[in-house]
C-alpha cells in the first residue's frame, strides 16, 4: 500500500482514535452535502424548464435550496421551504416554513395545507412551466395532512406506536401512506397536469422512491391491506382506533387506493436521487484508506435492532483484532424498540454502546456509530464513539451498568459519562448511518 500523506496517518495508534474516527465520519457527512449534491445534479440532469414553483421539504431542504439558487441565479420564483423547529435558517422569511419531527404536529398540518394551496392555486394558472421538488428525511412528519376522518393526533398516536414497537422506516411509511392526503403518491395527483422536477436525497437504505418521505409523488406499490398487515404485525390495531378503521375500509374497497405505477398522474413526473448512504459509505472507506487502514469490510444496507448489530459488529471486530491496521465499515438505519419511555438515546447509541459490551477488555478497537443527520433518537448527540475500556470506565468512575442502560434505553446517560458522545448539532443532511470500526 502507497503511504499516505494525510499527517494523520504518520503513526496510526490507538490513542489516536478519535481523531481518526471523526475524519472518517466527517468525510462521509461532507459527501452528502445537500448543497454539493444538488449542484452536481444540476448541471448532469437540468429541469425541463426552469419553474416558478418550488418546494422543499425535509431535513435538507434549506442546503439543497441553496444549492438550487446559486445555480440558477437570480430567477424569481414562488418557494415553500419545510424545515424542522429550530434548523438553522437564511433567505426569505415568508418561504419559511418550521414543523416538527420525528412526531407531526399542527404545523406540519399547516405546512401541508400551505403546499396542497399552492399546488391548487398554481396548477389553474398557464404561466407556471413547472415544479421543482427538493425531498429529503423528515418529510413524512414535516408534512401531515390526514386522510377525512383523521386528525393530527391520531397521525401522532399511530406513529408513535410503530416508533416505539422498532417499526422499519418501510413499514412506518406503509401506513402513512394510506392514512394522509399527500403521501404515496398524492402529492403528484394534486399537481397534475403540472410538471414535477424531483430531486430527493435519500434517507433509506434501499432508495425506494415510494419510501423516501413517504413518497409524496411517487407511485405507490403497497395497499390499505399492507398497511392492516403492519398493525397486525406489531399488534397496533388499538393504538389509533380511528387509524385502523380508514384502513379497514379502504382495504374493503370503501376508499380510492394511492396511485399506482403506470398511473397517468406520474407522466409529468421525474424523480432523481442525488445523494445517498452508499455516497457517505463510499467517502468513509476512501478516508479510511487515505489514513492507511485496510479494508476488511464495506457492507451497505444494515437494518434490524440497534442492539443486535452492535453485538454482532463487536465479535467481528474480535474476529479480526490480529488484523489491523484495518478497517469495518456499516451504513444503513437500525431500529430500537422502546422498553422504557423514561431512558434517552438513540439507534446509533443503544448499537455503540451494545458493540462496547461485546468489546469489554478489548485493547486496541474503537468504534463509531453516527447518525448523519446529527440528530440521534431523542437527545442532542449524533452518536458515539466507543472502545473495550468504556463499559468499564463507566462501572468504575460511575456506577453506570450497560445493562441496566440497554434494559432501560438510557444509552446516554453513560456514554455522555464517559465522554463518548459525538455532538455536531444538525448538520443539514439526512443520509441514514454510519458505523466506522479502526483495529490498531
Amino acid at each position: 500500500m502507497r503511504p499516505s500523506k494525510n499527517p494523520l496517518s504518520r503513526t496510526l495508534v490507538f490513542q489516536d482514535h478519535r481523531r481518526h474516527l471523526t475524519f472518517i465520519l466527517d468525510a462521509a457527512r461532507r459527501a452528502a452535502d445537500p448543497r454539493l449534491a444538488m449542484l452536481r445534479a444540476l448541471k448532469d440532469h437540468p429541469p425541463r424548464c426552469w419553474p416558478k414553483v418550488v418546494i422543499a421539504v425535509g431535513k435538507a431542504a434549506l442546503a439543497m435550496d441553496e444549492g438550487l439558487s446559486e445555480a440558477m441565479g437570480s430567477c424569481a420564483m414562488t418557494r415553500c421551504i419545510v424545515v424542522p423547529a429550530g434548523s438553522p435558517t437564511w433567505g426569505e422569511s415568508g418561504s419559511l416554513l418550521f414543523a416538527d419531527h420525528p412526531l407531526p404536529s399542527h404545523a406540519s398540518y399547516r405546512a401541508a395545507r400551505r403546499i396542497e394551496f399552492l399546488l391548487a392555486t398554481r396548477r389553474s394558472r398557464h404561466n407556471c412551466p413547472g415544479i421543482l421538488f427538493l425531498l429529503s428525511g423528515g418529510a413524512s412528519s414535516l408534512l401531515s395532512y390526514p386522510c377525512d376522518g383523521l386528525s393530527i393526533d391520531d397521525a401522532r398516536a399511530v406513529t408513535e406506536a410503530l416508533m416505539h414497537a422498532g417499526a422499519p422506516i418501510v413499514d412506518l411509511n406503509t401506513v402513512r401512506k394510506h392514512t394522509d392526503a399527500l403521501k404515496g403518491g398524492r402529492l403528484a395527483a394534486c399537481a397534475a397536469p403540472l410538471d414535477i422536477d424531483a430531486y430527493i436525497l435519500s434517507d433509506v437504505i434501499d432508495d425506494r422512491l415510494d419510501t423516501i418521505g413517504s413518497g409524496p409523488v411517487s407511485p405507490d406499490p403497497t395497499t390499505f391491506a399492507d398497511a392492516l398487515a403492519v398493525l397486525d404485525r406489531f399488534r397496533l390495531r388499538d393504538a389509533a382506533p380511528k387509524v385502523t378503521a380508514i384502513l379497514e375500509s379502504g382495504a374493503r374497497g370503501e376508499h380510492p387506493d394511492t396511485p399506482k405505477p403506470g398511473d397517468p398522474v406520474f407522466d409529468h413526473v421525474r424523480s432523481r436521487i442525488i445523494a445517498g448512504n452508499l455516497t457517505a459509505l463510499s467517502a468513509a472507506q476512501d478516508a479510511a484508506r487515505e489514513l492507511g487502514f485496510r479494508m476488511i469490510d464495506c457492507r451497505p444496507g444494515v437494518c434490524g435492532e440497534a442492539r443486535a448489530v452492535g453485538t454482532e459488529l463487536a465479535k467481528a471486530s474480535l474476529a479480526a483484532a490480529n488484523s489491523g491496521p484495518a478497517c469495518i465499515l456499516l451504513g444503513g438505519e437500525t431500529t430500537v424498540t422502546v422498553r422504557s419511555t423514561t431512558g434517552r438515546g438513540g439507534r446509533c447509541q443503544e448499537l455503540a454502546l451494545a458493540c462496547a459490551a461485546g468489546l469489554e477488555g478489548s485493547p486496541g478497537i474503537a468504534v463509531a456509530a453516527f447518525a448523519t443527520d446529527g440528530v440521534d433518537g431523542n437527545t442532542d448527540a449524533a452518536g458515539a464513539i466507543v472502545t473495550g475500556h468504556t463499559v468499564t470506565a463507566a462501572q468504575r468512575d460511575h456506577g453506570l451498568s450497560w445493562q441496566e442502560a440497554l434494559a432501560a434505553n438510557n444509552s446516554h446517560a453513560l456514554l455522555d459519562a464517559t465522554g463518548s458522545l459525538i455532538r455536531t448539532g444538525p448538520t443539514g443532511t439526512n443520509v441514514c448511518d454510519v458505523a466506522a470500526v479502526l483495529i490498531y
